[in-house]
């Protein structure tokens, strides 16, 4: 008799049991959910979800949204490097479009930076659109290198819009007495014929010998100093 009651017992608690976990994995597919998941089901290995209702009353029924760039945040986080060069003057028999045909073959594939050109003739006020591009753009500006006629613009554009050590002057238009005229610019970013004031000779003290070219053309010294530079 203890034995058949004992085994009783022991079916009965197990009964029990079984009833308590089906009665746990059942789903109740008539009414909707409010659980982020799959419908209102409760999967084989449960884990506890954050209804839609709780995150709503944690945020206090406030709508969301995110805030949009606007363009001067999109303009500050641009990191496009560009090359600026200006040209000289077309007044002396070389028009503007050469100078630029020779920058562009000493440049080569020497750089992927987009380059920006602009001519003397049109840029030396302040208003002008050499001057309104480096006021929005300076701080994207890899090199400023200036030719010719447009090298008077050095003291003007440097350090103001662009480090001194990142500005470059080739081949500066200079008179007998036009020594220190460029008191911003580093001699060592000179590059200057040797031979001719015309083209840079003593334009100031300290041009290395390296920068000091011996060749005939201006627009082909201008073609190799820019070789040089980003090399």
């Amino acid at each position: 008799m203890n034995l058949e009651r004992t085994i009783k017992r022991i079916l009965k608690e197990e009964l029990s049991e079984f009833q308590e976990q089906d009665d746990w994995r059942k789903v109740n597919i008539s009414q909707p959910s409010d659980y982020l998941g799959i419908g209102g089901q409760f999967e084989k290995n449960y884990t506890p979800q954050m209804s839609k209702q709780s995150i709503t009353n944690q945020i206090g029924n406030k709508t969301t949204s995110v805030k949009p760039t606007s363009p001067k945040e999109l303009k500050t986080n641009n990191t496009k490097k560009y090359i600026v060069f200006v040209c000289g003057t077309n007044t002396t028999g070389i028009p503007h479009e050469n100078q630029y045909t020779a920058f562009k073959e000493g440049l080569g594939n020497l750089t992927n930076k987009s380059v920006e050109y602009f001519d003397y003739n049109s840029n030396t006020s302040s208003n002008s659109k050499l001057f309104k591009w480096l006021n929005e753009n300076h701080t994207n500006v890899d090199k400023l290198i200036l030719f010719s006629a447009s090298c008077t613009l050095a003291n003007r554009l440097s350090p103001k819009y662009v480090p001194t050590s990142s500005t470059y002057c080739i081949e500066p238009w200079a008179s007998d007495n036009g020594k220190k005229t460029w008191t911003n610019i580093s001699p060592n970013n000179f590059y200057v014929n040797g031979v001719d004031w015309r083209r840079g000779k003593g334009a100031v003290d300290g041009i290395p010998e390296a920068n000091q070219n011996k060749l005939k053309s201006h627009t082909t010294a201008l073609k190799e100093a820019v070789k040089v530079i980003f090399s």
